[in-house]
């Protein structure tokens, strides 16, 4: 029975983690270590993780004196894994019971180095989605089907063969580190098993990174950019860069579209300011990346459900025709934003 590492960031979530601690614990797989990574969380955590670390045998508990961010604390946790297969599971989220177990047959069953099983949102005790009525497995090969790259974002609702991430670690010190981490690891890996079962449960709440930055200001809005960069940089080192071309740059465009979208619902900056904020982070796109215009930028984008209410705003404090170089532009953008930043 091959081993199973589950790796659990720990920062500033003691509402949650028991939940999410009771339900890695007790997966019907039962060859399973747990690696929960204390990232000097200012709450309870550290009692939690004690407690459960003295009940529970399979339990390994690792200790920041300082908090390093969720990219290194996932580090961490690949560093100390034994496990033939590893699952990256957050701690503000949790899983079925038979999660493991499911995935671990299928990546066996099919020899292949990742599954993906389907998951929920949360908002609240409200889940987004129902089981489906007919489960499904599907084997997906991104040779054949590239576009599927941009829809594998996440890596929390994966299992990894261990040996084929080895080689691949997360970007310290960034935000939206999944996205640079999974997307040139399926262009070197390309076949993706999918099960359309509901086994992971993402909790949704507005201390979230993803939903955070969708009602408050934050700079670091801008990893984004490292964030392309270093996707296109991993896959030109792996050498699936000219084959994932069109897709990568599909990925691009929306990374930079969603940072202009999410600039328009901060209402905490002045109407005068946000329209300056907008625009000088539309120029520098236009000034660094293969676009002209702003039609450029938004062609073939699917939009989710908040950025089709948004983009109504977006062209509002817009000047689309203005592709005017502005020295510094990225950097004045910075400034605002950092003087109506939540304290």
């Amino acid at each position: 029975m091959p081993l199973v590492s589950i790796i659990i960031p720990v920062y500033n979530t003691e509402k949650y983690l028991k939940r999410c601690l009771n339900s890695a614990i007790h997966q019907t797989y039962k060859n399973i270590e747990i690696i929960a990574i204390n990232d000097a969380s200012p709450d309870s955590a550290k009692q939690i993780l004690s407690k459960y670390e003295k009940q529970e045998k399979n339990i390994k508990v690792i200790t920041n004196e300082k908090n390093e961010g969720l990219s290194e604390a996932r580090n961490k946790g690949m560093n100390a894994a034994n496990g033939d297969y590893i699952f990256f599971l957050d701690s503000d989220d949790w899983i079925k019971k038979d999660c493991i177990q499911i995935l671990v047959n299928l990546i066996i069953s099919y020899n292949t180095a990742i599954v993906q099983c389907n998951y929920t949102s949360v908002y609240g005790y409200t889940k987004r989605k129902k089981q489906p009525a007919i489960k499904q497995t599907t084997y997906r090969d991104l040779e054949l089907e590239k576009d599927l790259l941009s829809k594998c974002g996440g890596v929390w609702n994966k299992l990894y063969k261990h040996s084929a991430i080895e080689e691949f670690r997360f970007l310290k010190g960034l935000w939206y580190e999944d996205n640079a981490f999974i997307y040139p690891l399926l262009t070197k890996t390309k076949k993706l098993i999918v099960t359309n079962e509901i086994l992971y449960y993402y909790q949704r709440h507005l201390n979230s990174i993803t939903l955070s930055t969708k009602f408050f200001p934050n700079p670091k809005i801008f990893d984004k950019f490292d964030i392309i960069d270093h996707i296109k940089e991993k896959c030109v080192l792996l050498g699936t860069y000219e084959e994932y071309k069109k897709q990568l740059f599909q990925i691009t465009k929306t990374k930079l579209l969603s940072i202009l979208l999410e600039c328009t619902t901060w209402f905490q900056i002045p109407s005068k300011e946000r329209k300056i904020l907008i625009q000088n982070i539309y120029t520098f796109i236009l000034q660094n990346y293969d676009m002209d215009n702003l039609d450029s930028l938004i062609k073939d984008v699917n939009l989710d459900r908040l950025d089709k209410l948004r983009m109504p705003l977006l062209l509002q404090n817009l000047n689309k025709n203005n592709n005017v170089y502005v020295e510094d532009s990225l950097e004045e953008a910075k400034e605002i934003i950092t003087r109506y930043r939540k304290k």
